[in-house]
Parts: C-alpha cells; sequence; structure tokens
C-alpha cells in the first residue's frame, strides 16, 4: 500500500513514506490522504459558495437599480428601494464574509 513506498535510503536503511507521515505530524499516510481529501472537499464547497454569493449580489443590484429606477418614475414607493438596498447589502456583507473562509480552507488544505 502507499504505507510501503520507499522515500530515500539512509545510511543502508529505507525510509517509508509512514515514517515521514508519522514524524510530520503523528498520522499515518492513509489519515494524512483523509486530512487532505476534507480539506480539498472544504476548499471546494468554500468556492462554490463564494461563486453563488457573487451572483446573489450581481443579481440584488440589479434589483436595486430597477427598484431606483421605478422610483424614479413614480411607478413604486420607496419603501421597494430601502428593501432592494438592504438585500443588496446584507447579499455583499455575506460575500465580504465569505472571502474569510477562502485563505481558511486553502489553509486547511496546505
Amino acid at each position: 500500500m502507499l504505507n510501503d513506498i520507499p522515500v530515500r535510503q539512509v545510511g543502508g536503511a529505507t525510509v517509508y513514506l509512514r515514517d515521514v507521515a508519522q514524524v510530520r505530524d503523528g498520522f499515518a499516510v492513509q489519515t494524512n490522504m483523509v486530512h487532505v481529501e476534507d480539506a480539498l472537499v472544504a476548499f471546494s464547497r468554500a468556492q462554490a459558495t463564494r461563486a453563488q454569493l457573487a451572483a446573489a449580489v450581481r443579481a440584488d443590484r440589479r434589483a436595486a437599480e430597477l427598484a431606483h429606477q421605478l422610483y424614479g418614475q413614480g411607478l413604486t414607493d420607496f419603501l421597494t428601494v430601502f428593501d432592494a438596498e438592504r438585500s443588496l447589502f446584507t447579499a455583499q456583507d455575506t460575500l465580504a464574509q465569505s472571502q474569510e473562509w477562502m485563505p481558511r480552507a486553502y489553509l486547511a488544505w496546505g
């Protein structure tokens, strides 16, 4: 298996991958692979979530622009504009917070 992959010869002795993994962080190779795989999944999910949040910001920005146009033409009240802007600001705030998640997910991977 992976544990039996030779890494290098040192003074006539063979150092295997399992030895490197255990010295590095105390876990066996399979455990390290699970940690990396879990981190990759978390990073991928964080990227997907961030893309969805960016799309929501674009949609809310457009809705706020339309609400302003309708209000300017006298076709809606200011509460509609206020609600559209509130939604936009909430989406922008959530997107900004997600920028904090990405480095954490990346660091967990590396």
